[in-house]
C-alpha cells in the first residue's frame, strides 16, 4: 500500500488517472484498490447529484399534491358556500369586503401547513448540517424563500378562483 500526497489539486485528475492505469491497468472510478482526490470527489459529486435530483423530484410531488389538495378543497367550498354570499351581498357586502373575507378564511389552509413544514425542514437541515460538518444556512435560506414565493402563488389563484365562484352570479 502507498500514499502519495499531491498539493496541486487542479491536475490530480490526470495524475491520478496516469497511477492507476499504472497499477492496476485501467481507470475506474469504483476501485476497490484505488483511492484518488480526483475520483473521491467525482463518486461524491455523482451520488450527492443524485440525492439533490430525488430530494427535488419528491420535494415537488409533495409541493403540487399539497397545494393541489389545499386548492381543489377550498374551490369546492367555495361552490358550496355560493348561497351565503349571495345573502352577503343582498345585506349590501362589497367585492373588496368579499376578497378580504375569502383571504383571512382561506389563509389558515395555506400558513399552517407551511409553518409546519418550514419547521420541520429547519429540524432536518440543523441535524443534517451537524452530521455534514457543513453550513446549510443560506441554501435553506434560498429554498425556503422559493417555496415561500410559489406558496404564495398557490394562495393567489385559490383566492381568485374562490372570488370568481363566489361572485359568478352576482349583480
Amino acid at each position: 500500500m502507498a500514499m502519495y500526497d499531491v498539493t496541486e489539486v487542479d491536475h490530480s485528475e490526470n495524475l491520478g488517472n496516469k497511477i492507476q492505469v499504472a497499477a492496476e491497468g485501467k481507470v475506474n472510478i469504483w476501485s476497490p484498490t484505488f483511492s484518488s482526490y480526483y475520483s473521491n470527489y467525482h463518486m461524491v459529486s455523482i451520488l450527492m447529484g443524485t440525492i439533490l435530483f430525488i430530494g427535488i423530484f419528491i420535494g415537488l410531488v409533495f409541493f403540487l399534491a399539497t397545494g393541489s389538495v389545499i386548492y381543489f378543497k377550498q374551490v369546492t367550498d367555495a361552490y358550496l358556500e355560493q348561497n351565503q354570499f349571495t345573502t352577503l351581498f343582498k345585506l349590501g357586502l362589497t367585492k373588496r369586503e368579499l376578497r378580504g373575507i375569502i383571504s383571512r378564511q382561506i389563509a389558515p389552509m395555506f400558513v399552517i401547513p407551511l409553518l409546519l413544514g418550514i419547521s420541520h425542514s429547519i429540524f432536518a437541515m440543523i441535524g443534517l448540517a451537524r452530521n455534514l460538518e457543513y453550513s446549510l444556512q443560506m441554501p435553506v435560506i434560498i429554498v425556503t424563500s422559493i417555496y415561500c414565493v410559489f406558496y404564495g402563488l398557490y394562495y393567489w389563484i385559490c383566492v381568485n378562483s374562490y372570488t370568481n365562484i363566489v361572485t359568478r352570479y352576482q349583480p
